[in-house]
């Protein structure tokens, strides 16, 4: 593994002013990661650090250090094998900030995303583990295809339900939500946990075993949650794209979401 801490950058009024990290999970993924760093550049309020944890076949680190230069977050470079839980215990694990965020590489980022999230922890009180932002234009399946998911006990997306999981193990999600509310789990393309929290739990590095993961939010967060408080909040959106790049086939991902499951 390649660690490389780069000197903090400077530039005129826009200053970090809070000790948080972004933890960023890539491969194989230089443009959706630009935008994605691009609209973390743009927020109204700053990190103090990002951690660029990179699986790729061709390391990025030059792109990124060219792309972050003067905009005033440290950024921290790790290479590894592909592995996305184990890429993120590691950017865990070399972050320093407090709360952790969490954001895929094909997302980009509401400029009061963080300052948002942030807000919701303070409001929340010091046992509020994690937070979740709102996926914008997030899609909710059809009236059939909600009663089908609902009838076997699958994961599916409410208007403003509950985030919570089922019986069967699979999940709801608000996919509208209008107020914070509490959540038993979470999904990680768009969310913060305490650091505290990571003195008791990781991602299970199991169910990211070459590369892709399925379930691995929902394992850490439903864990997480019967120790602390999970939010969802609709005030701190993002777009997820959902990159086509380095998924997996359909046969190998519903095997997937059995097994994992």
């Amino acid at each position: 593994m390649h660690d490389v801490e780069g000197d903090e950058l400077r530039a005129g009024v826009k200053q970090p002013v809070v000790s948080s990290s972004f933890v960023i999970c890539t491969r194989n993924r230089p443009d959706d990661l630009r935008r994605c760093l691009t609209s973390l550049l743009g927020q109204s309020m700053l990190p103090s650090e990002v951690v660029i944890v990179d699986a790729s076949d061709r390391p990025q680190e030059e792109d990124i250090r060219r792309l972050l230069a003067g905009g005033g977050v440290r950024l921290k470079y790790l290479t590894t094998e592909p592995g996305r839980t184990m890429q993120l215990n590691r950017g865990v694990r070399a972050s320093s900030g407090d709360p952790i965020f969490f954001v895929d590489d094909d997302v980009e980022l509401d400029d009061r995303f963080h300052e948002e999230i942030l807000d919701a922890f303070e409001q929340g009180g010091p046992n509020v583990g994690g937070v979740q932002g709102r996926i914008i234009d997030d899609i909710r399946p059809s009236p059939l295809g909600s009663a089908f998911r609902a009838f076997f006990l699958l994961s599916r997306h409410t208007k403003d339900g509950a985030a919570r999981l089922l019986p069967s193990g699979y999940y709801t999600s608000p996919a509208f939500p209008t107020e914070v509310q509490e959540a038993e789990a979470l999904r990680l393309c768009g969310l913060a946990y305490r650091r505290r929290v990571f003195d008791e739990f990781e991602f299970d590095e199991w169910l990211g075993k070459g590369g892709y993961a399925l379930k691995e939010d929902v394992d850490f967060s439903y864990r997480v949650s019967r120790r602390y408080r999970l939010l969802v909040t609709p005030h701190a959106g993002f777009r997820h794209f959902k990159s086509t790049t380095e998924r997996v086939g359909i046969r190998q991902k519903s095997r997937m979401h059995i097994v994992n499951n």
